[in-house]
């Protein structure tokens, strides 16, 4: 897949699923997933397109990993 407007470097957004907020950046062709609202470590990912297709695959695997760890 060849890189295109979607993951280029400082490409950056936010999402929220299911309540919670977070946001993505692209840099370096590394992207990276913050929760502002769980308060789990962020997660990274190479990418070379379709960014936020993948930031929103991330944020959701965050929040399965958070509701595993809540009472």
């Amino acid at each position: 897949m060849a890189p295109n407007a979607d993951a280029a470097p400082g490409d950056s957004g936010q999402l929220e699923i299911e309540g919670h907020t977070g946001t993505w950046q692209v840099k370096d062709g590394t992207l990276t997933v913050t929760c502002l609202t769980m308060g789990i470590a962020p997660k990274s990912a190479k990418v070379q397109d379709n960014a936020d297709f993948l930031a929103r695959l991330l944020m959701q695997e965050m929040h399965r990993e958070w509701k595993l760890t809540r009472p």
